[in-house]
């Protein structure tokens, strides 16, 4: 009777939670840390498991405060055909609602070399995406996303501000606080 009773509670615990699938290796967008890519020059990156291609020049470098840098890139990414502009390490565009077919559910965040970094809710509480008053949401780069303020923090202490753009719930990067 104890073991029928542990091993339905054990069943039950299982069942409740949602998992979710990483992003497969043929549909990574953009640069990946973790991953060896094949270059024969500095400025072109080639995963040769998936065949993108990515091509990085800087345009512009100004140093910073407390060795910080200011890069400006153009990025193209051959996995969403499309050239990109903006500062090195920035999220250009993030989505806190839902976004049409081929993108992530719930929010997402795109960097200017491509990557959409989609984020999951932390809490199990928190029955979907779509439920703004949720608080934060995660990615796997250990961003934090705050749906209410439209911020996005960073392990780094660096924190973006969006504003709204037009009449969705797509919003562009306006300001960048860095923890210095």
């Amino acid at each position: 009777m104890r073991t029928r009773i542990v091993l339905t509670w054990f069943l039950g615990m299982a069942a409740g939670h949602a998992a979710f699938a990483q992003e497969g290796p043929l549909q990574a967008g953009g640069f990946n840390l973790h991953r060896a890519y094949f270059s024969q020059l500095p400025e072109e990156h080639i995963d040769t498991a998936s065949g993108n291609v990515l091509l990085t020049f800087t345009d512009l470098e100004l140093p910073g405060d407390a060795g910080s840098v200011l890069r400006l890139q153009r990025t193209y990414n051959s996995n969403r055909a499309e050239w990109r502009f903006g500062p090195e390490g920035f999220a250009d565009v993030a989505f806190f609602g839902t976004e049409p077919q081929g993108f992530p559910d719930g929010p997402w965040v795109r960097t200017v070399d491509g990557a959409i970094h989609s984020a999951r809710w932390r809490s199990p509480a928190c029955p979907s995406a779509a439920a703004d008053p949720c608080g934060f949401y995660l990615t796997k780069e250990f961003w934090l996303v705050d749906i209410a303020a439209r911020r996005v923090f960073y392990p780094d202490g660096a924190v973006d501000q969006f504003v709204q753009a037009g009449g969705g719930t797509a919003v562009d990067c306006c300001a960048r606080r860095t923890p210095n």
